[in-house]
């Protein structure tokens, strides 16, 4: 018989202070299906942190600035979106953006460049070369206008399995 599980993102399983942070898809960005299509890079190629202007203010927070979002097993850095369009309580943030490469070899438009580092048992990744214009054969790489791909945050979130299917489950809690 069908029944309402409470899930690992419930209000009441929640600590004080703790925000639910759901992964979402913009619908113009397959995750990396459509990385190479530069008119789709064009109109979406980051993914700030939605939080709800309650929330912002009661953090201090204003869009563009940069906020650190910690999980149970890391954290990434993101620069923050102030908006209603979000629930109080809920950050959320686009899970396809954020590509990288460690080297000048891959996509261009739609990857920063980043050192990957190990110490001991923990792994640093750090942004060295923004996205920028180039030349090529193509002349649309010479008037690429933005800088920032985004933030790659699926290396922060455990596997959490949804209770009821099984599947991945990307809503995670933030503390």
């Amino acid at each position: 018989m069908p029944t309402y599980i409470r899930s690992h993102v419930h209000p009441r399983t929640s600590r004080r202070g703790d925000a639910s942070h759901p992964t979402f898809r913009l619908p113009v960005q397959i995750h990396t299906r459509s990385a190479n299509a530069k008119w789709l890079d064009e109109i979406a190629h980051t993914n700030p942190l939605w939080l709800h202007p309650a929330d912002a203010a009661r953090l201090g927070v204003e869009t563009g600035d940069l906020v650190r979002v910690e999980t149970r097993i890391g954290h990434f850095v993101v620069k923050a979106w102030v908006t209603e369009g979000i629930r109080p309580g809920v950050v959320a943030c686009s899970h396809h953006m954020g590509r990288w490469k460690t080297g000048e070899v891959g996509q261009r438009q739609m990857m920063a460049t980043v050192s990957l580092t190990r110490g001991g048992s923990a792994w640093s990744l750090r942004r060295e070369r923004a996205v920028a214009p180039f030349a090529s054969a193509d002349a649309d790489t010479s008037r690429i206008w933005w800088t920032d791909a985004g933030v790659h945050q699926n290396l922060a979130f455990p596997v959490q399995p949804d209770p009821v299917s099984g599947m991945h489950c990307w809503h995670q809690r933030c503390g």
